[in-house]
């Protein structure tokens, strides 16, 4: 049996660790190994113990989660950190996840999302809550022109455009089909280009690299300039 993900808890509400350890310690493949309460205590345990995963709170006591996980990734064996906020995310969802965050989630999320998100950053994936992905869709320009690649900037069809922008939303291939009037087959070639131009494993990771411009493609949209589509 693979070793299970070591994890540290840092949030300054007792009652939230307690539940949230409790609530882990039901998943043989995740292994609480400390928990603190604020950015200083944070960042000495993660010295002493290096968690593969540090779940963090976004407001502190003494300091904030984004100083915290901004220290933890600099850290010579970097924690993948996993910020949780209970309050508004919309003004720091951007810069957590630009600094290196794996993960934003809202306390009101389910157990098992964190479960998820936990072993989906333990693999070097990244994941956020669905209505926070969908609040950063609501950010976007709905005149997108392209999005930030190593390589200068991944070029999207008008149609492709109007595919990532529902994809950002959590639409199914049916659903998104149905509101552009296409068939499912067509969204379907068009979700799995725009992932493999982003470098993205799935659907959700597309999602998040289109809503915060952190994607990794390394070059044009396949038939982009080309304003053909298939029906």
């Amino acid at each position: 049996m693979p070793e299970a993900i070591r994890v540290m808890v840092v949030d300054d509400h007792e009652l939230v660790r307690r539940g949230t350890v409790e609530a882990l310690s039901e998943h043989p493949d995740i292994e609480v190994v400390g928990v603190a309460s604020g950015e200083s205590d944070g960042l000495a345990l993660a010295r002493k113990i290096n968690p593969q995963v540090a779940i963090v709170d976004v407001r502190l006591v003494d300091g904030d989660g984004l100083s915290l996980a901004r220290s933890l990734l600099a850290l010579p064996v970097p924690a993948r950190v996993i910020l949780i906020t209970g309050h508004s995310y919309r003004e720091h969802v951007r810069t957590a996840l630009s600094l290196g965050a794996r993960g934003y989630l809202v306390k009101s999320a389910p157990v098992r999302e964190l479960v998820d998100a936990i072993r989906a950053v333990a693999r070097g994936r990244r994941a956020v809550s669905r209505e926070v992905a969908e609040a950063m869709a609501d950010e976007l320009e709905a005149d997108i022109v392209g999005v930030p690649s190593r390589h200068g900037r991944v070029r999207l069809t008008p149609r492709q455009r109007e595919v990532a922008a529902l994809l950002t939303r959590g639409l199914s291939n049916r659903e998104m089909g149905a509101s552009l009037q296409i068939s499912e087959r067509t969204v379907e070639r068009h979700v799995q280009t725009i992932m493999r131009c982003l470098d993205a494993r799935s659907r959700t990771e597309a999602a998040v690299l289109l809503a915060t411009g952190r994607a990794h493609g390394e070059g044009p949209v396949p038939g982009a300039g080309s304003s053909k589509e298939v029906k």
